[in-house]
């Protein structure tokens, strides 16, 4: 089995050694010293958990939770907000901006490590459950007859070709005589 990846958030170099030495073991770690840098990094790996303190220069962790959150690409990843901050606001503040935990410092080890460890498997679970489903059926949200039609379509298409690792929004745009941008238009 791979290996998870996690991003860890912090300005504190400290704090990243001794999570990179605590996790490494289990984990890929990825370090990153703000939300800026944290968020080129998401671009380029492809990562699992997000651990993040709040206090950090140049974009703090609520913000960049915030932004995770909010991005269809990066919201399913789990989110841990790692903080001195343990005033009941300040959890409030985490979770509303879409933290999946909150835990503050100084924190045990074997606490993160237990959060982490259900928060993935959780995704799992998640995951393996949604694999398990046959394709919904997309007509039943259309609300009109030519948007039932257009769904009955891409349904049968999808259907037909799921095994095939070649299948992309090009290619469902050509089996529908559809040019890419007119495809993604008659998405919305």
């Amino acid at each position: 089995m791979n290996r998870a990846t996690i991003l860890i958030v912090d300005d504190n170099e400290d704090i990243i050694c001794f999570l990179t030495k605590d996790l490494g073991a289990i984990y890929n770690i990825l370090p990153a010293m703000n939300g800026e840098a944290a968020l080129e990094k998401l671009q380029t790996h492809s990562v699992q958990l997000i651990i993040s303190d709040v206090m950090m220069p140049k974009m703090d962790g609520l913000e960049f939770c915030a932004k995770v959150k909010s991005s269809l690409e990066f919201s399913h990843i789990p989110v841990i907000l790692l903080t001195a901050k343990n005033t009941l606001q300040s959890k409030i503040e985490g979770l509303k901006n879409g933290a999946d935990a909150y835990i503050e410092k100084p924190f045990s080890p074997d606490h993160l490590e237990a959060q982490i460890f259900s928060l993935l498997q959780n995704r799992a679970k998640i995951k393996e459950h949604y694999a398990k489903l046959p394709l919904v059926q997309l007509a039943s949200i259309a609300p009109t007859e030519a948007d039932e039609i257009f769904l009955n379509k891409l349904q049968a298409v999808i259907e037909q070709h799921i095994a095939d690792p070649a299948l992309n929004v090009d290619n469902l745009a050509t089996a529908l005589n559809m040019s890419r941008p007119v495809f993604y238009l008659s998405e919305k």
